[in-house]
């Protein structure tokens, strides 16, 4: 980074381009060169003349960054989108310290980054739903030819006059990289959070769509969730850690409730998405809250366009609609069974055959109008809703039953494997306390008869001071015999420090095998546990509960508006009888 700053303040000598040569980077007020750093890069501004241009630096370094971005160049050349940057890829495009780095030239996007956009525009409920429908159709566009960015957030998303601009395509995904893996797997907060690099395709921006559109739906709902939620460019109102623990942290509970029906929808889908595997496709849905966004003092309805005909949906409050419709149909057929039957009876009896022929007749023509009226009751579109809820609703217990088991069986198999592991692991700590015990009581007693032997020689030293003047005439021959004896006594002592340090290493080599042996036993354990993959199991059988929990929540609650769907309430619409509003309206 630091080379890439000196080698950006002499543009002539350091880029190849002629256009970047004769620009000039942008400074600070110390005059040193601006630049904006990512994971994977450096960018600097630079302008030449009347036109501007990016140059990106790698700070990675890849073998294949030149046939990824021929490939991605030739993508976006064939499809012309209008929401791209124009770039060239340079492979030796400029100079550090003598050597030529690879580099990107890119024209300058002028724009608000999409967090900077949110955050001032946050009492502009219209504008906020202008970028989160125009985001919708640039992935919508990007998907049509197969073609993802692979990086969605909001630093990598430009606002500008003219819509919306992507920027950053490192991450990019284009038909012809099939096969490959993927060389940055994206922002955290913006991304399946059990992405692999093998997971590559034109499915990635699927995820990060529909992690921003809840978040732009929730701000035009409640736009103080900006400031309580800490949003902001690094993130928007759900982070990596809502991902881990879906439904249970507090950017869920405070996205609940607001209680819309989008935005319930879309944080089910997250849910789902949530408990699939990361390269399952995420279905596109219209962006945008469902019910009104409250309008500022003073504004005006800008559509007073009413619908004639009745809503075929259950009201707000009450039953449902079909319920005050005229039911001509119903009715005709009704009057004429009855007045056929009426008819038949008085033809039997002014003939003066026996009543039960009459009675037959009758019965037959008025079981014949019950069934038919039920059939048709059958038919209707809320009825057909009614009972595909119900069967939902059904499904849904039936499935969170069987997971529920599913789930009690895995948590005590993986508890018990848990508890073996653990053991296994005990057994191998205290195996290894005391090797080392040992191998420490057999240093310590080397380095104690060191040390005695060591005192022993000082004895000696001390021993022969005292020695020397007694038992020899002059000092010249004492000094010559202590110098002399002075010179065994330390090599003496010379061997037995050396001899101490072998024996030393010897009983570190006799254990060093052993405890090498427990170590491999014990990363073996960790490894065999790693790759049975009990949490991630155990993660997904929660989130898959979770989603099912979801579904027959809102199944039921769903439910709950179809409480007057009934057949009484049929055939007292068909009769023209009026029944009373469980809400209190006649």
């Amino acid at each position: 980074m630091t080379d890439y700053q000196e080698a950006v303040q002499h543009p002539a000598r350091c880029f190849r381009d002629a256009e970047l040569r004769r620009g000039a980077a942008m400074r600070d007020r110390l005059g040193l060169p601006v630049p904006m750093t990512g994971n994977f890069a450096s960018v600097y501004r630079v302008v030449t003349g009347g036109a501007s241009y990016a140059a990106r630096c790698f700070l990675r370094y890849r073998p294949d960054h030149g046939l990824r971005y021929a490939a991605i160049s030739r993508c976006l050349g064939r499809h012309g989108f209008a929401f791209t940057v124009p770039f060239e890829y340079q492979p030796d495009g400029m100079r550090v310290r003598d050597h030529w780095y690879p580099l990107v030239k890119m024209e300058w996007a002028e724009g608000q980054t999409l967090g900077s956009f949110i955050e001032s525009h946050l009492d502009d409920r219209a504008a906020l739903a202008m970028v989160q429908a125009r985001l919708h159709q640039v992935v919508t566009q990007l998907a049509g030819a197969s073609v993802a960015h692979g990086d969605l957030q909001p630093a990598n998303v430009l606002v500008t006059v003219d819509g919306v601009r992507l920027i950053d395509y490192d991450g990019m995904y284009v038909p012809d990289l099939g096969g490959t893996t993927a060389p940055e797997l994206g922002h955290p907060h913006f991304q399946h959070p059990r992405r692999l690099a093998t997971h590559f395709g034109p499915y990635l921006d699927g995820f990060s769509l529909l992690v921003m559109g809840i978040s732009l739906t929730a701000l035009q709902l409640e736009p103080g969730l900006w400031q309580e939620l800490k949003a902001g460019d690094d993130c928007l109102l759900l982070r990596r850690e809502d991902f881990l623990h879906p439904g249970h942290t507090r950017a869920w509970q405070v996205l609940k409730k607001l209680r819309d029906p989008a935005l319930a929808n879309g944080l089910d889908r997250l849910l789902h998405c949530l408990a699939r595997p990361a390269d399952a496709p995420v279905p596109m849905e219209r962006p945008g809250p469902s019910r009104e966004v409250p309008r500022p003092a003073g504004s005006e309805q800008t559509s007073s366009r009413r619908s004639a005909a009745p809503e075929s949906r259950p009201e707000a409050v009450g039953g449902p609609v079909f319920l005050a419709g005229e039911f001509w149909a119903e009715r005709l057929i009704t009057l004429v069974v009855v007045g056929w039957c009426g008819a038949v009876s008085y033809w039997v009896w002014a003939r003066g055959l026996p009543a039960w022929v009459g009675w037959q007749f009758g019965g037959g023509g008025l079981a014949a109008l019950v069934l038919g009226l039920a059939g048709r009751y059958a038919t209707l579109p809320l009825v057909r809703t009614k009972h595909r809820l119900q069967l939902g609703s059904l499904s849904a217990g039936w499935r969170r039953a069987y997971l529920g088991r599913r789930l009690a069986r895995f948590q005590a198999r993986y508890h018990q494997l848990r508890q073996q592991r653990d053991q296994r692991l005990t057994l191998l700590d205290q195996e290894e306390a005391r090797l080392r015990s040992a191998e420490a009581v057999e240093v310590t007693k080397v380095h104690r008869e060191l040390q005695e032997k060591l005192a022993a020689f000082d004895r000696e030293r001390e021993g022969l001071k005292q020695l020397l003047p007694q038992r020899y005439f002059t000092m010249l021959v004492a000094n010559t015999y202590r110098a002399m004896v002075l010179r065994e006594i330390q090599d003496r002592e010379a061997r037995a420090v050396q001899f101490a340090a072998g024996k030393q290493e010897r009983v570190r080599g006799e254990f060093a095998p052993r405890l090498s042996r427990v170590a491999s036993r014990r990363a073996q354990l960790h490894a065999w546990y790693g790759r049975l993959g009990l949490e991630a199991r155990q993660q997904e059988l929660q989130l898959a509960v979770a989603w099912t929990e979801q579904r027959l929540s809102h199944a039921k609650r769903s439910l709950q508006q179809y409480h007057r769907v009934t057949l009484p309430a049929y055939w007292a619409g068909i009769l023209g009888r009026k029944r009373a509003d469980p809400a209190g309206r006649p």
